[in-house]
C-alpha cells in the first residue's frame, strides 16, 4: 500500500537534490515542457498542505527528535538541532511607567503617521505648505507609487 511518505519520497531531500530539482524545473519551464500555470497551481496546493500540517508536524517532529537524547544529530543526511526559537516577551505586566508612556507615545505617533500617509496619498500634484514653527515654505510631493504584478491563485 502506498503511503504519503512514499509519495513524498520522489521529492528532493538533500541540498544537491534541491539544486538539481530546481535547475530541472527551470529548464523544463523554459523549454515549454511544463506549463507554468500547472506548476504554479501545484506549488500553491502544496503550500496549503504545508500550512495545514505544519503545527502538528512541528510538534510531533520535536517529540521524535527528543528521543535521540542529544541536542544535535544527523538524520538521513541532514543536521537536526533542538533549539529554542521565536522567544517572545510580554511587557504588559511589568508595571513600568516608562514603558507605558513610551507605548502610549508610539501609538500616538503611529496614528499621526497613518493619518499623514493618507493625506499624502490623496495628493495628485505637488502643493506648497508653510511650516508654522519655522515659517519656511516646503513643496510637498505626492508619494511615489509602485506595485508588482503577479497572479492570485484561489483554491
Amino acid at each position: 500500500m502506498e503511503t504519503t511518505i512514499s509519495t513524498l519520497s520522489i521529492l528532493p531531500s538533500t541540498k544537491d537534490e534541491i539544486q538539481n530539482f530546481s535547475i530541472k524545473i527551470i529548464s523544463e519551464l523554459e523549454s515549454g515542457m511544463i506549463n507554468p500555470l500547472d506548476l504554479l497551481k501545484q506549488i500553491k496546493c502544496f503550500e496549503k498542505v504545508i500550512e495545514q500540517t505544519k503545527d502538528t508536524l512541528s510538534k510531533m517532529a520535536r517529540e521524535e527528535a527528543e528521543k535521540y537524547g542529544t541536542k544535535n544529530f544527523e538524520f538521513k543526511g541532514v543536521k537536526i538541532e533542538l533549539a529554542e526559537v521565536g522567544t517572545k516577551y510580554d511587557y504588559s505586566h511589568c508595571n513600568d511607567f516608562v514603558m507605558a508612556k513610551v507605548s502610549e507615545d508610539l501609538a500616538k505617533l503611529n496614528e499621526t503617521k497613518k493619518q499623514r500617509e493618507t493625506f499624502l496619498k490623496s495628493l495628485k500634484e505637488p502643493i506648497s505648505l508653510i511650516d508654522e514653527e519655522s515659517g519656511d515654505v516646503f513643496q510637498i510631493l505626492p508619494p511615489v507609487k509602485s506595485s508588482s504584478s503577479s497572479l492570485k491563485i484561489t483554491i
